[in-house]
């Protein structure tokens, strides 16, 4: 019998279920929640092209990001290209160009999710969180190098920030300590960044929730 027909054991906890996909798919996640505030203007082409014109006439000093279904060539892209293009494993995202640095280093940050139950959804988030951080120094910015904005092969950990260096393991401190610490330094509240990132996780879940019960 499927293994996914069979109660899991007490013991057992399953890492892909059936519909997980839209979650975890960049392309479905991004059409699955266009009208989220945390989610930046995505563009899949060719289904997306009257909707990527009208975006480029109204925001014409924005760049986009060329990405890869696969997770494989991120870049900025010259908007003037697109038209050429019809690779099916491409889609286009807004590039966030207000990056929050750490030592000058553009980050990406990640945390664990636990999704115990679809009816009635339940969710956990973990403590630890994931810092991955470009190699490059941010500044002075330019497009043509990826190793200033995308974490690819060769991206830094913490523990080769300064910052973190610097604090690790002292009086207590965790990478996540630090990196709160780091935040509050520069003047954002700890407690309205975590109800975002809270708020986030839930909204999008919540978005997938009936076709996940569905599949």
């Amino acid at each position: 019998a499927d293994v996914r027909e069979r109660p899991l054991e007490q013991h057992q906890k399953m890492n892909h279920f059936p519909g997980i996909g839209i979650l975890i798919t960049k392309v479905t996640m991004n059409d699955n929640n266009r009208d989220s505030k945390y989610i930046l203007p995505f563009f899949e082409l060719p289904y997306d092209d009257d909707l990527l014109q009208e975006y480029l006439i109204n925001n014409p000093h924005k760049e986009l990001l060329e990405k890869n279904v696969y997770n494989r060539g991120v870049k900025i892209i010259d908007v003037k290209d697109i038209n050429g293009i019809e690779d099916s494993d491409l889609f286009y995202q807004e590039f966030m160009s207000n990056h929050f640095l750490i030592d000058g280093h553009a980050f990406d940050f990640g945390v664990f999710v636990l999704i115990t139950s679809f009816d009635p959804v339940r969710i956990y988030r973990y403590e630890e969180i994931l810092l991955r951080f470009c190699p490059k120094k941010y500044h002075p910015f330019d497009r043509d190098d990826t190793g200033k904005y995308v974490v690819q092969e060769g991206c830094l950990s913490p523990y080769e920030m300064t910052t973190f260096k610097e604090l690790y393991g002292k009086h207590g401190y965790t990478i996540k300590s630090i990196f709160e610490y780091h935040i509050k330094q520069k003047g954002f509240s700890v407690g309205d960044f975590w109800a975002r990132i809270d708020d986030a996780i839930v909204s999008i879940i919540l978005n997938s929730e009936e076709f996940i019960v569905e599949k």
